[in-house]
């Protein structure tokens, strides 16, 4: 008989359980990005509101750095996510350039501008006590610093492609930057996502509408869910 040809099926796991920090960037005394009539700490925070709701609708833990117009430092936020090792940090921004012309959607995850040593010597400092931990909690902490920065870039290439898909929004591409809020987070894979440009007269209409910050709010939680579902 002929050999079979056939690709093995594809392996989807359960999301039920799994947990995600989101982080809606701003908020409090600073507003981010001001532009048509629009703050962006406002729709930052309801979009990750609606997001919060549809992901925890398909049975995934979500936390949120901030559920309220309050001002949270970005050090704080990266701890924060810090206290849920292992879950997803993704902070939710609007974008903003100087000319009005520039439009699109782009996604960040940590770049290689702080090193990988470096990084661990940070986390380490942050949450290895040698009175209180082993030698053993001490190599799994750095283990996890270093496999959570490099799942970043594959989480944003997720939710990337689910919010070019889904808002019909020009793809500026998954790209690598040294971001505060981003090197700040230690053992989760941490992207930031700017959903649109506010400064760009027909997004910031588009955004203005309850119906677009729904969209928005199922592109990024569709990507999340999608990354989570492949085995790694």
């Amino acid at each position: 008989p002929a050999a079979r040809t056939d690709s093995p099926p594809e392996v989807w796991l359960p999301v039920t359980g799994r947990a995600v920090v989101l982080d809606p960037g701003h908020g409090g005394r600073d507003n981010g990005a001001r532009h048509h009539g629009l703050r962006e700490k406002e729709i930052n925070l309801d979009v990750a509101l609606r997001t919060t709701d549809w992901l925890r609708r398909r049975g995934v833990t979500v936390y949120l750095t901030r559920e309220s117009d309050a001002f949270v430092p970005l050090a704080d936020r990266g701890a924060f996510a810090d206290r849920h090792p292992g879950a997803l940090f993704v902070s939710i921004h609007a974008n903003a350039a100087g000319n009005g012309s520039a439009f699109g959607a782009e996604t960040f995850f940590l770049d290689g501008n702080l090193a990988d040593a470096e990084r661990v010597e940070k986390a380490l400092a942050r949450h290895f006590h040698p009175k209180r931990n082993s030698a053993h909690e001490r190599n799994a902490l750095s283990e996890s610093t270093l496999r959570s920065r490099a799942r970043g870039p594959a989480l944003a290439a997720s939710v990337q492609r689910s919010l070019v898909s889904r808002l019909g929004q020009p793809d500026r591409g998954v790209k690598g930057a040294n971001l505060a809020v981003l090197r700040e987070t230690f053992l989760c894979p941490a992207i930031l996502v700017e959903m649109g440009f506010l400064s760009h007269r027909p997004t910031a209409a588009r955004m203005a509408a309850p119906e677009w910050r729904d969209q928005a709010a199922e592109a990024i939680g569709q990507g999340i869910v999608d990354y989570l579902r492949r085995p790694m």
